[in-house]
C-alpha cells in the first residue's frame, strides 16, 4: 500500500463537494489532479462516549472510503432519484457518491469532467469514446 499512498500524495487538491452524510460524520468527494476520493470525517477519533461535556474528545477521525485514479474512470452517470453519482471504472467496478441535492451532484460532475479532461491531456492518452 505504500505505492498507493505515494500515488495519492503526488496529486494536488482541486476541490471538494460535501456529500449526503450521516449525523456522526461528514463525507466529501475530493478531486485531485490524479484521483477522485471519497473521505469520511467523524467527530472524534476515540470511542464515542455519552458524556455531556463539550470539546474534550480526540481529534476527528478521517477514513478513506474509496479512491480511484482519474485514468480508471470510464464514464459517470447521474442517478436522478437519489442525487447519486456513479463512477463506472474501466475494471467494471462502480464507485458511488450520494449528494444532498441535484445542484451538489452537478458540481461534482463538473469537477470530475474537468479533472478527467486535464488528466487525459497531461497523459496524452487517446480521448474516451
Amino acid at each position: 500500500t505504500g505505492r498507493g499512498v505515494r500515488s495519492l500524495a503526488s496529486g494536488r487538491f482541486c476541490s471538494q463537494v460535501p456529500c449526503a452524510s450521516p449525523p456522526q460524520a461528514e463525507i466529501s468527494l475530493v478531486v485531485t489532479t490524479g484521483h477522485a476520493i471519497l473521505l469520511s470525517v467523524s467527530g472524534e477519533g476515540g470511542a464515542g462516549s455519552s458524556s455531556s461535556g463539550g470539546g474534550g474528545g480526540g481529534a476527528p477521525a478521517t477514513a478513506l472510503v474509496w479512491s480511484e485514479p482519474l485514468s480508471q474512470i470510464a464514464v459517470w452517470e447521474c442517478v436522478e432519484r437519489s442525487h447519486e453519482l456513479a463512477l463506472h471504472l474501466r475494471s467494471g467496478e462502480v464507485r458511488r457518491a450520494r449528494f444532498p441535492s441535484a445542484a451538489a451532484r452537478a458540481k461534482a460532475v463538473r469537477l470530475i469532467e474537468q479533472a478527467v479532461k486535464l488528466d487525459e491531456s497531461s497523459t496524452s492518452r487517446a480521448p474516451r469514446r
